[in-house]
């Protein structure tokens, strides 16, 4: 126990615990609330059927001093698992081992310690501060990893527009009134989330790793206007160092592993995109994480019938993690336009169930 824990009463160490719970929440669209209620219940924690449940178990538990730092401080420690490993889009550039490691020691230049994002790190802005915020990343802290990698946060606000039904009995009188006749009503919700983006410089083998944080819905142009603005900010630092203005260009191409990842027996096949020599496009997929669409007969009878001669363009394929409680995920979506084309180019990779590096790891390192 530190001197700021011996010194907090046990109301702000519960403030605290809420403080990382709240900010949990704000995360649940790229970090599920089944793999939070998951780490809790592995920890002996309270756990719930939603979070707001979860909120009020958490605000009346009664426990020792001692145990109530071990809730905060994992809760604490779920929460910043999220920032590593929430749903990502990943591209991977390769340059010299003695490039990927000048870069990761001069990155700090790069970040902005006064500004708000840096302040308030790891936590997110308030509602108000990120609706003032900058859509262009701020660089704002620098992580440097047991394995000899270095992680660079870059923050930034990201706006979004969800469409929700709307439950008629839950309103008023005169709102009901209002919609009479009405089967369906819905509402169109707009709104603005913390982004926590990162770059991973890894000079053991050679590689700098952008990842866009899917924090909210976003698009293909989403993904390329982000990762080159962090680029564009890299190679304005690196290039002249490492005598190229363009050092950080074309990420590796994800497209040639669709077809190696559908082949590799391992693993389970949710989905696959594919345009068959008959002239036909194929959207398939399985309902679950753990089903294995190479299994299913329908798919199977399929393939045999035109003898395997088919041009995948997208996958998304899980495998378990080491404990087995997880399914992490890959996606690789491509364009059937692009489906057999010898150019044909996916810059990223999303990533998505993770609980923790080691399944984020995992799943890195099926993409070979």
């Amino acid at each position: 126990m530190n001197a700021r824990d011996q010194s907090a009463t046990e109301a702000q160490l519960k403030k605290e615990l809420i403080q990382y719970l709240e900010a949990l929440r704000l995360r649940q669209e790229c970090y599920s609330f089944r793999i939070v209620n998951s780490r809790l219940r592995a920890m002996k924690m309270p756990t719930a059927q939603g979070w707001q449940p979860l909120f009020e178990k958490f605000s009346e538990m009664a426990v020792s001093r001692e145990r109530l730092i071990e809730c905060r401080d994992e809760v604490k420690a779920i929460y910043l698992d999220s920032l590593l490993v929430g749903t990502r889009a990943v591209s991977v550039f390769d340059v010299s081992p003695e490039e990927a490691a000048h870069a990761a020691a001069g990155i700090g230049a790069l970040v902005e310690p006064q500004s708000e994002f840096a302040e308030r790190f790891p936590l997110p802005l308030s509602e108000s501060k990120i609706r003032r915020a900058s859509f262009n990343g701020v660089f704002c802290n620098v992580l440097e990893h047991e394995d000899g990698s270095v992680r660079v946060f870059v923050c930034s606000k990201r706006a979004f527009r969800t469409r929700e039904a709307i439950d008629l009995n839950e309103l008023d009188g005169h709102a009901r009134s209002a919609l009479e006749g009405y089967d369906e009503v819905i509402g169109v919700r707009n709104g603005f989330v913390q982004a926590f983006d990162s770059i991973v410089f890894r000079p053991a083998i050679g590689v700098v790793e952008i990842h866009i944080d899917i924090s909210c819905r976003l698009t293909r142009d989403d993904f390329a206007k982000a990762r080159n603005f962090y680029t564009n900010r890299l190679n304005g630092l690196f290039g002249e160092k490492f005598g190229n203005d363009k050092w950080l260009l074309l990420p590796r191409n994800f497209f040639p592993l669709i077809a190696k990842l559908y082949a590799r027996q391992d693993g389970f096949v949710n989905s696959l995109g594919h345009a068959t020599t008959t002239n036909s496009i194929k959207e398939e997929r399985m309902r679950g994480r753990a089903s294995d669409l190479r299994r299913e007969q329908f798919h199977e009878k399929g393939m045999q019938a035109i003898k395997g001669d088919t041009d995948e363009y997208s996958i998304r394929k899980g495998w378990r993690s080491a404990d087995e409680g997880r399914i992490p995920t890959v996606l690789i979506s491509g364009h059937f336009a692009v489906a057999g084309g010898p150019e044909s180019r996916v810059s990223y990779a999303i990533i998505d169930g993770c609980s923790d590096e080691a399944d984020f790891d995992m799943v890195m390192g099926k993409l070979v």
